[in-house]
């Protein structure tokens, strides 16, 4: 055996078996024949298969080195061959082809980019079939036949695109116009193909593979099931023996043997698996490497195959291997752009364009072709460029999607794509909505799961350019998303028995504004002056008083700048008791005078209010407007200890909240909070106070888990917080819809972030009360309906007990079982 045998690899890998390497194709010459005779009778022929069966191979390795030999012969025995595919440029492709094939140069390559080759597609164009055949008539020899195969005919189904595009009214007028010129080049490429194998002047056979779940679609263009029932080739799976042949024979050829040992369990292996061609040849192209590496010493063997991967992971094992030292994320994105999920579900192939692959991946050109060199090198022949009428900006395309079914992380990117894609999708379908006025904002689980996919797939609008219906689509998302965020914090429960108060409004003017934040100023000094002058008795300290003036000060400094950081510590302070103020503001409440705004009264308060409310999509106007109304309630609060006030400032706060920056929102959210405290804390028996204590902490526990999804955590706590009072709003009136609805709603918030395996029995809690309060919730609303038995069943499931079976008379009315029932149960 000689050196410059064993050097040469007799296996293929994942490309298909070209003229080349027909020297090491096996197992196929009875279909080879069968090829022959259908081509002999009729000029067009398809070769149609399943993907993987080995249809490209069949055709470039077992049929044309047929017809270069003589096989096919009637009154010439030469060839001229043009070898394309369809890609993105079909009409440039056959042009190009055709040059190639009419030059001295019989395997010279189509070049779609020249002078000549664009000549001939202007010509094709404009003059169809008599332009051709006035091109091939004086180049053809009088001795030779033109062979034209099109391979892998199915790209010009995505080529063409579909007629369900066509209906979009709302499709860009260029976009419909591009789809409507493709729709032209697709019929006029295929009707050129048809009447070229028809006409009888000149000697022109014209040969397509396909995939069979593309027949169906042949029906778009007139003529082309017609000649496919004339002459198609349905590819058969290889017999045991025949893939004896495909293993055995090229190593025997190339100077090795392979043990009957790994042949008998390549064989076995095989057995009826998809993808089992290509996915054959690249394991054994990886174990000859194998065989080498180890010296090229006794048979290939089973060790070399193993080492290899052996079938189900050489293919995965090269594609990691090719990885390493590459830009991780640059390859992700550079393979997401390069396959797709069709209509069924499944993973295909989606080649693009180098700029689009760097736009796409946020890359350079030059490192998008670093990346495709490493998976086109070596051997493994992943990917593979074309210049596919544009030789400036070649066309990459993954060489089988045998690669997407058996590489672990493509198949994974593949899937994560899809559910972007989706997601990306559903987002310009609701901006586009919210724009017509069709849609509000999102909010809620829905918004939840559009700030997740925003954060993890990163979207740019290269990326988002393939999905897009129109050019604007990507930036309408990104602002509707946005919007969607600024309101992402409101939560729609009422805030029962306040009443609505604010004396600050932006747009009244900036001396207004000025002149009020002012008033609010010196009132508040006023106010902390008074309560200075009352500490004494309550404690005489000198640091008390000291402290309090510092604070005081900088809460002034705060009202000023509208910054509510440390003036929400201070006013915590105040009406928590934790410090001396909430006390002293308790015990000398009778000496300090409450001072009524010359222009300010709790009407004016609620109709500003609402125009703010107006004004709620001017978030960064409205935010500060709500900060104001906070500050003025929150020094005639502490003024006039007026419950309204405090009221009044929950009011604000709750407000401001919903909309407040990401920095100050937590802040804020204390700051509601601390209001709701303390107004349970001094009116038990109003349980309006106790619903806003709850509802505040839910919507604090809904900005943490929109904010912070990453740390469930701490959104958990406040929904606990929540969960708790709400309880406690039961306590006080269990029969109350509204007070289990608002218990139903927290449960349900509080269950979504629970981990049920690490929160077992809370889970259980939650689920078995949310379950009761939902059937008495629908009990009580039956009886006050006096629709007795529907009451009685809601009470027998919430009881979890059986049903009695009906007696056959109607529950008296009024005085059942179910108002009995209920009874006990509150």
């Amino acid at each position: 055996m000689s050196d410059e045998a064993v050097r040469r690899n007799p296996y293929v890998g994942l490309r298909p078996f070209f003229k080349a390497d027909s020297l090491y194709f096996f197992g196929r010459d009875a279909q080879v024949e069968e090829l022959l005779a259908i081509l002999g009778n009729n000029r067009f022929l398809g070769v149609v298969g399943s993907s993987g069966s080995g249809k490209s191979s069949l055709v470039r390795a077992g049929l044309v080195p047929a017809l270069l030999g003589g096989f096919l012969v009637h009154d010439r025995d030469r060839w001229r061959r043009v070898s394309i595919k369809p890609g993105d440029a079909p009409m440039a492709n056959l042009a190009a082809g055709l040059v190639a094939a009419m030059s001295d140069d019989p395997d010279a390559e189509a070049h779609s980019g020249s002078p000549a080759a664009q000549s001939l597609e202007a010509a094709l164009r404009a003059g169809h079939t008599p332009a051709a055949l006035d091109y091939i008539r004086p180049r053809l020899e009088p001795n030779a036949n033109l062979f034209v195969l099109v391979d892998q005919f199915e790209e010009l189904f995505a080529f063409r695109g579909d007629d369900d595009s066509d209906d979009q009214p709302d499709a860009d007028p260029e976009r419909r116009k591009e789809r409507a010129r493709r729709k032209a080049e697709a019929s006029d490429f295929v009707d050129l193909l048809l009447t070229l194998a028809d006409q009888r002047e000149l000697p022109v056979y014209v040969v397509l593979t396909m995939r069979t779940d593309f027949l169906g679609d042949c029906d778009l263009f007139f003529g082309l099931p017609e000649a496919l029932n004339r002459g198609r080739y349905l590819v058969p799976r290889m017999t045991r023996e025949q893939l004896r042949d495909a293993v055995e024979c090229p190593a025997l050829l190339a100077g090795a043997e392979v043990a009957p040992r790994l042949l008998d369990h390549v064989l076995n292996a095989l057995g009826d698996r998809f993808d089992r061609l290509p996915v054959l040849q690249h394991a054994l192209m990886r174990t000859w490497d194998a065989w080498l590496a180890e010296g090229a010493t006794g048979p290939v063997d089973l060790r070399h195959f193993d080492s290899a991967g052996g079938l189900e992971g050489a293919l995965n094992k090269d594609a990691e291997a090719a990885l390493v030292g590459l830009d991780l994320v640059a390859v992700e994105r550079i393979f997401k752009r390069l396959t797709d999920t069709d209509s069924s579900g499944r993973r295909i192939r989606s080649p693009a364009r180098t700029s689009e692959l760097a736009a796409a991946a946020g890359v350079d050109r030059t490192a998008v072709e670093a990346i495709m060199t490493r998976y086109e090198a070596d051997g493994r022949s992943f990917v593979h460029p074309s210049p596919d009428g544009r030789p400036d900006d070649p066309r990459y395309d993954i060489s089988h999607e045998s690669l997407i079914r058996q590489w672990v992380r493509l198949r994974d990117w593949v899937d994560e794509e899809r559910k972007s894609r989706d997601s990306y999708v559903e987002l310009v379908d609701r901006a586009a909505r919210y724009a017509r006025k069709d849609a509000d904002p999102l909010q809620g689980p829905e918004l939840r799961l559009a700030r997740d996919w925003n954060k993890a797939a990163k979207p740019s609008e290269g990326w988002a350019a393939r999905y897009s219906k129109h050019d604007g689509d990507f930036a309408a998302a990104m602002r509707y998303l946005t919007r969607s965020v600024r309101g992402m914090y409101a939560w729609r429960a009422a805030r029962v028995g306040l009443v609505a108060g604010t004396v600050l409004f932006l747009s009244i003017s900036a001396y207004k504004l000025q002149e009020t934040i002012k008033k609010a100023t010196t009132q508040n000094s006023e106010m902390v002056a008074s309560v200075y002058r009352k500490l004494d008795p309550i404690d005489g300290t000198a640091a008390a008083r000291k402290d309090l003036l510092k604070r005081t000060s900088d809460l002034n400094r705060d009202l000023a700048n509208g910054n509510l950081t440390d003036s929400n510590k201070f006013w915590q302070m105040i009406v928590t008791g934790d410090d001396h103020g909430s006390n002293a503001i308790d015990k000398n409440a009778a000496i300090l005078d409450a001072q009524t705004a010359a222009d300010a009264d709790a009407g004016t308060n609620e109709q500003i209010i609402k125009l703010t409310d107006e004004m709620h999509a001017e978030t960064n106007q409205a935010a500060k407007s709500y900060s104001g109304a906070a500050d003025f309630a929150r020094a005639r609060a502490i003024e006039t200890h007026d419950f309204s006030w405090f009221e009044n400032l929950g009011t604000a706060l709750t407000k401001y909240a919903e909309i407040a920056a990401s920095d100050r929102a937590d802040t804020v959210y204390q700051a509601v909070i601390a209001v709701d405290r303390y107004l349970v804390a001094k009116q038990p028996a109003n349980k309006s106070y106790l619903f806003n204590l709850a509802t505040g902490y839910r919507a604090w526990g809904d900005w943490l888990s929109a904010d912070q999804p990453d740390a469930p955590e701490k959104a958990k706590a406040k929904y606990q917080l929540a969960e708790s009072t709400a309880r406690q709003l039961l306590a006080k009136d269990a029969n109350s819809v509204e007070a289990m609805s608002l218990y139903i709603d927290i449960a349900t918030a509080l269950w979504s972030v629970i981990d049920p395996e690490k929160d077992a029995e809370l889970d259980k809690r939650i689920t078995d009360e949310m379950t009761t309060q939902a059937n008495r919730r629908i009990a009580v609303d039956k009886i006050k309906k006096q629709q007795w038995t529907d009451a009685r069943d809601a009470l027998y499931d919430m009881l979890g007990i059986e049903k009695p079976k009906a007696e056959g008379r109607p529950a008296k009315r009024g005085s059942g079982g179910a108002v009995h029932m209920a009874e006990p149960i509150s």
